[in-house]
């Protein structure tokens, strides 16, 4: 950067002086550079109030880029600034250029995160970076269970460090920490850029997407299941569900929309292959007699948008479009379409058949089951209000 005048890096209080003077100063772009020495040993105090990480400054803005280098973007900033090996006393510092601004796109930093189902059974990731991202790798963090948490970084592991490239392929479950397709295990990713506080990983200003991967158990005989995630390769059902059903077979397992469209799998592959799946809609698949039980694997997008859907009186399959296990309070069902408030005498019955009816403003019997994520259900409407405009909130 070229400057006129040069940068007045320290303005110490009238009578007072800095602990430190700057050996040697720099520019770098917007940045100013301080080469200062620091005091060895260090240990920090417990009580500090203005506290410096490798990454950023309380009051301001800035790295440490070295174990004495110093990049300074904040305004003027008095006291204490430590990181976990040294300590800097400021009486007064002044940057006398325009703080440095980094427009952070509405995508993230990371972009075009991808989740994929290998045809040798791994899962893969891919991912790309946007032009403002000086240090293109990512640390990729992950969580294994049934839901996923997005407030807070609870049950969030580290799972890769500073990636370079555009894609990480999973170890197939054999191996320690491994997860594959069909492996029962429930698996999400957060792909951010490297050295992201572990506080920030949900920031949409890291990357606006979470990608994951499903599986639920399909027995021998009828079964009900549902997309949990944002198909990003399609919704046809081969794109779905790909090859999983039973292999080689003729005749073929058997799926049912909740419109009552039929596919079938018969020698490895689907008949009536354009066939569109639907969010919210529970899937009905037969596995025929004779044959393995089946562990089904969905990957794809974490969904966050409110998605409604009208269920028509009478008996409808729907299913959990979402990536939490929720109360049936939670997933929408306490509300109607039109005048009448209540659901009183609606039903719904889950894949063992187990019943709840809505009485007044309760489900009973009381937590019998609860909408969790890739199951289906029948949903029963009763013919008096008439259609159900249900609204499910994938975050709640």
């Amino acid at each position: 950067m070229e400057t006129e005048e040069p940068a007045t890096i320290f303005e110490p209080a009238e009578g007072e002086t800095p602990l430190f003077e700057p050996v040697d100063t720099g520019f770098e772009g917007e940045i100013v550079t301080l080469d200062l020495p620091l005091p060895q040993p260090y240990t920090p105090p417990s009580d500090s109030v203005n506290t410096l990480n490798p990454y950023t400054i309380s009051g301001g803005g800035g790295r440490m880029t070295g174990s004495d280098l110093f990049d300074i973007k904040c305004s003027p900033f008095v006291g204490t600034m430590t990181d976990d090996n040294h300590e800097l006393e400021i009486d007064g510092v002044g940057v006398l250029f325009p703080e440095e601004e980094v427009e952070i796109p509405e995508t993230g930093l990371i972009v075009v995160t991808e989740i994929w189902r290998l045809e040798d059974g791994q899962i893969q990731l891919t991912w790309n970076y946007v032009e403002e991202l000086a240090d293109k790798k990512v640390d990729i963090w992950r969580r294994i269970g049934e839901g996923i948490e997005y407030s807070t970084a609870a049950g969030w592991v580290l799972h890769r460090q500073g990636l370079a490239g555009t894609q990480f392929t999973e170890q197939k479950a054999n191996v320690a920490g491994g997860i594959e397709v069909g492996d029962g295990q429930n698996a999400f990713y957060r792909v951010v850029p490297t050295d992201t506080d572990p506080a920030n990983i949900h920031d949409p200003g890291m990357n606006n997407v979470t990608v994951g991967k499903v599986d639920v158990s399909l027995d021998v005989g009828w079964n009900i299941v549902a997309i949990p995630f944002v198909q990003q390769h399609g919704y046809k059902v081969g794109d779905v569900l790909a090859k999983q059903l039973t292999p080689g077979a003729a005749p073929g397992d058997v799926l049912y929309t909740a419109d009552l469209e039929k596919a079938t799998f018969e020698n490895s592959n689907w008949t009536n292959a354009n066939l569109i799946l639907k969010l919210g809609e529970g899937l009905y698949i037969n596995i025929l007699q004779g044959r393995d039980p089946i562990t089904l694997s969905f990957v794809g997008e974490v969904p966050t948008d409110v998605q409604q859907y009208t269920l028509p009186v009478g008996f409808r399959r729907i299913g959990n479009s979402s990536c939490i296990s929720k109360s049936l309070y939670d997933a929408g069902f306490d509300a109607s379409f039109g005048g009448d408030s209540s659901l009183a005498g609606d039903a719904m019955y889950n894949s063992a058949l187990d019943k709840m009816t809505k009485q007044e403003d309760t489900w009973v019997p009381e937590g019998l089951f609860t909408f969790k994520v890739g199951e289906g259900y029948w949903y029963y409407r009763q013919s008096k209000p008439g259609q159900f405009n249900w609204v499910l909130d994938p975050l709640k």
